[in-house]
């Protein structure tokens, strides 16, 4: 009886001992891992779960992006010159941070969803077809962006084709093309229904404002899903 006193709680401490060090040595192994991947942002509290247990711990989990806005500072003030605005959102929570998220700027070809989205609703209201073509005119050629001015005009490229231009490339020809089809405010009708101010004399959008846009996109509350 004495020999059992003695040795069970040595046993059961031992026991705890190497299931500790186990545990240590998983735990750095999955750390190893996730610093050497390219989810290095992921918690390892999170990492290493099973799809059953996070999907059932993910319930109670509360989501905070504080500790992700001085990496922003400190990453954009040293990589970038001049002026910037980050606005980030979790679409799913609600969750959001900006740096200099209200200030003004020039949207360049961020221009370019709007003009898509304008397109895409006279396709659902069955003004225009993807189909239908526009024949490419010499004012139309940009060479500033994208490859399609090289083709030089007088030729006919479908709406749909044009799209894939803009939304692959960027390209400011396919740009020229659509927008010499559409009115100001056709492109203002978008903006106020995606929750983006009015353009004035000064093309102009925060990036707090136009992420009113990409949300848009998402819960498809102007143009429709399909």
């Amino acid at each position: 009886f004495k020999r059992a006193a003695f040795w069970r709680p040595f046993c059961l401490f031992l026991l705890l001992y190497i299931h500790s060090l186990q545990t240590n040595l998983e735990c750095k192994r999955n750390l190893n891992l996730i610093k050497n991947s390219q989810f290095q942002l992921l918690s390892p509290i999170v990492a290493w779960k099973n799809v059953e247990d996070f999907m059932a711990e993910q319930k109670t989990l509360i989501t905070n992006y504080k500790e992700l806005k001085p990496i922003l500072n400190k990453t954009i003030t040293e990589n970038v010159y001049g002026s910037y605005g980050v606005y980030f959102e979790d679409i799913s929570t609600g969750a959001w941070l900006g740096l200099n998220e209200k200030q003004i700027f020039y949207p360049a070809s961020l221009l370019k969803i709007p003009l898509i989205v304008a397109i895409l609703k006279k396709v659902e209201e069955n003004k225009i077809s993807l189909e239908e073509n526009i024949t490419i005119k010499k004012e139309y050629l940009d060479p500033s962006f994208g490859e399609l001015y090289k083709k030089g005009y007088g030729y006919s490229l479908s709406i749909k084709e044009l799209l894939v231009y803009i939304i692959k490339e960027s390209d400011n020809t396919a740009y020229q093309a659509l927008l010499n089809n559409l009115t100001f405010d056709d492109i203002n009708e978008v903006r106020v229904a995606m929750g983006v101010p009015k353009l004035e004399s000064k093309e102009s959008v925060s990036p707090k404002d136009y992420a009113n846009i990409l949300r848009s996109l998402y819960f498809s509350n102007y143009l429709k899903r399909e």
